[in-house]
C-alpha cells in the first residue's frame, strides 16, 4: 500500500475532495447533536505530513467553512446541542491544526539542529586530525632540535679539548 505522500497531488486533491464532501454530506443529514464535522481533524492529520503551514492553515480554514456551512443547511435537531458541538468542532479544528503546526516547527528546529550538530562533528573531527598532524610534525623537529644540540654541544667540547 502507498503512502499518501507517494500519491500524484492529482489522486491525493480527488481523495481529498470526495473525503470531505462525503463528510459534509453526513454532517448536514444528521441532527444537530451529531458531531460527525470533528472528524475533519483525521483529514487534517493525515494530509499535514510534509505540507507547509499554508496549506494546513488552507485545509483548516475550508473544515471551518464546510463545518459552518453545513450547519446552516441542517434541517433538523436540537438547535442548542447543534451550536455546542459546533462550538467543539470548530475549536477541535482549530486547536488541531495549530498543533499540528507547532509540530512542524518543531520538527524543523529538530532538524537544523541535527545539521548543526554534525557540522560541529565535523568541525571536531578536523580539529583532532590537524592536532594529531601537528604532533606528528613536531616529534621528528623536536629530535631533529635535540640532536643539533647535542652536536653543538660536542663539537664545543671537542674544540675547547683541542685548543686548551
Amino acid at each position: 500500500m502507498r503512502s499518501w505522500q507517494t500519491l500524484s497531488p492529482v489522486v491525493r486533491y480527488g481523495i481529498l475532495g470526495v473525503v470531505l464532501m462525503s463528510l459534509f454530506i453526513a454532517d448536514t443529514r444528521t441532527d444537530y447533536e451529531v458531531a460527525i464535522a470533528v472528524f475533519y481533524i483525521l483529514i487534517i492529520i493525515i494530509t499535514s505530513h510534509g505540507a507547509s503551514q499554508r496549506q494546513i492553515l488552507s485545509l483548516a480554514a475550508v473544515c471551518i467553512l464546510l463545518t459552518s456551512l453545513s450547519f446552516a443547511l441542517t434541517p433538523h435537531g436540537d438547535l442548542h446541542g447543534g451550536l455546542i458541538n459546533l462550538s467543539i468542532s470548530l475549536a477541535t479544528i482549530a486547536i488541531t491544526s495549530y498543533l499540528i503546526i507547532q509540530i512542524e516547527k518543531a520538527r524543523q528546529a529538530a532538524l537544523q539542529a541535527q545539521d548543526q550538530l554534525l557540522r560541529l562533528a565535523r568541525v571536531q573531527s578536523l580539529g583532532a586530525l590537524t592536532s594529531s598532524i601537528a604532533h606528528e610534525v613536531n616529534q621528528p623537529l623536536a629530535a631533529l632540535m635535540t640532536s643539533g644540540h647535542a652536536c653543538q654541544r660536542w663539537l664545543a667540547h671537542t674544540l675547547s679539548a683541542t685548543f686548551s
